[in-house]
């Protein structure tokens, strides 16, 4: 009986063995989520970790939608985050006045837009084109705004008789 449990410990022992190590050199590893160096099989326990940014607010005010002038686009992050800039956009119909940066308090500097034409001017920060300063993870999609710009008179008709 002792020796069939010995050859069945010894299998279970081959069977398994790589998924252990695998498992505890990973977790003993720094990860570039800011993770790991902890003794848990999740990696953590090891320091903080990084989360992608989030656009908290991303809105424009309601004249905006007839006004000829430039209007301002407000956006706040959730965290610090680097690489944030005017090719950070996806912006159509309009065009960035200004330059965009976000202070210490995650709110970015009012960025103007300036409408090209009537029609609808539509503005997004697509996912991944500003990272996390606390670990460069990109950040997550923002809403899209979409504007309708007119500033096209009305035309009257009169008919009659």
């Amino acid at each position: 009986m002792l020796k069939t449990c010995k050859s069945a410990l010894i299998a279970f022992m081959l069977v398994f063995t790589p998924l252990i190590i695998g498992v505890s050199d990973a977790s003993a590893q720094r990860r570039p989520d800011g993770g790991g160096g902890g003794s848990r099989p999740d990696g953590g326990g090891g320091g903080s970790r990084a989360t992608n940014p989030t656009i908290t607010e991303f809105s424009v005010p309601s004249a905006a939608v007839n006004n000829p002038a430039i209007f301002t686009l407000t956006v706040r992050f959730d965290q610090s985050v680097t690489g944030y800039s005017k090719s950070s956009f996806d912006i159509t119909n309009a065009e960035i006045q200004n330059n965009v940066s976000v202070g210490p308090d995650n709110i970015s500097s009012p960025v103007r837009i300036k409408p090209s034409g009537d029609g609808d001017i539509t503005i997004q920060i697509p996912a991944g084109r500003v990272q996390g300063s606390n670990g460069g993870l990109g950040n997550n999609a923002s809403k899209v705004v979409t504007v309708r710009y007119d500033t096209t008179h009305p035309m009257l008709t009169l008919s009659g008789a």
